[in-house]
């Protein structure tokens, strides 16, 4: 319950900071954090304004991360926005193939689908690789259209598409370019660029290593342990390829 105005503006201060800095820490912001952490009244505030605003706040390793919930219309990504921001995606088709990247990602960092990463980075080859693998494992699934339609995911059109590109490019000059939209690590290159400039993961180019950030961890560590939050599609995807690779 709201008891002063101070109160109130801690929390919207709060509220501000995530809204522009999408983070705030105790190193950075030991004020801020600690208001969080310690008054449950600004906290209280602080979550019933996230819920209307269908924001989501995070808590990790001393910091505080804000997200837009699903199917926020309002700080959130709609279908022409994302087509829009990724780079090399201009169709459906696309885009859900990059949404299927990504969560070969987590599946990648995240083994079991358990909240703690065993993994402190995977390299773009290796992402290529899992991708591949788990989209030749699809493609033999009985009754696909079925299991599309039952994850609303277009799982025959983006096997396609990512059959039909080449792993990379070799140039008139004899050189690879990996990075040509028309190859696998071209368009993998530009979902993992996407993802770091919304701080989720660092791209450590020479290496073509990806590390994940705390907002990243955090996100997927609150999503684990809401039991009520377990994402069928997640898991379904983790699982592509898992008994083939198991009975070589």
């Amino acid at each position: 319950m709201i008891t002063n105005k101070a109160t109130l503006e801690k929390a919207l201060e709060l509220l501000k900071t995530l809204l522009t800095k999408q983070e705030i820490s105790r190193e950075d912001d030991r004020d801020l954090y600690e208001d969080y952490l310690y008054n449950s009244e600004v906290e209280e505030i602080l979550n019933l304004v996230a819920e209307k605003l269908e924001l989501d706040i995070y808590s990790y390793n001393e910091k505080i991360f804000l997200t837009p919930g699903i199917n926020n219309k309002l700080f959130g990504y709609t279908h022409e926005d994302l087509r829009k921001a990724l780079p090399y995606v201009t169709r459906n088709s696309e885009l859900f193939m990059a949404y299927f990247i990504i969560l070969v990602v987590i599946t990648l960092f995240y083994k079991q689908s358990g909240a703690d990463t065993n993994r402190g980075y995977v390299n773009m080859t290796e992402i290529v690789e899992s991708t591949t693998q788990k989209l030749d494992a699809l493609v033999e699934v009985e009754n696909l259209e079925a299991v599309s339609s039952e994850y609303s995911f277009n799982f025959a059109d983006i096997a396609k598409l990512w059959e039909n590109k080449s792993f990379a490019k070799q140039t008139r000059f004899g050189e690879i370019s990996n990075l040509a939209s028309t190859t696998k690590m071209g368009f993998v290159h530009g979902v993992c660029n996407f993802l770091q400039g919304h701080k989720l993961i660092k791209v450590v180019d020479e290496q073509g290593l990806i590390v994940p950030t705390n907002r990243f961890k955090g996100i997927i560590y609150n999503f684990f342990e809401d039991k009520e939050n377990k994402s069928k599609l997640l898991t379904f995807v983790e699982n592509l390829g898992l008994v083939n690779r198991e009975g070589e």
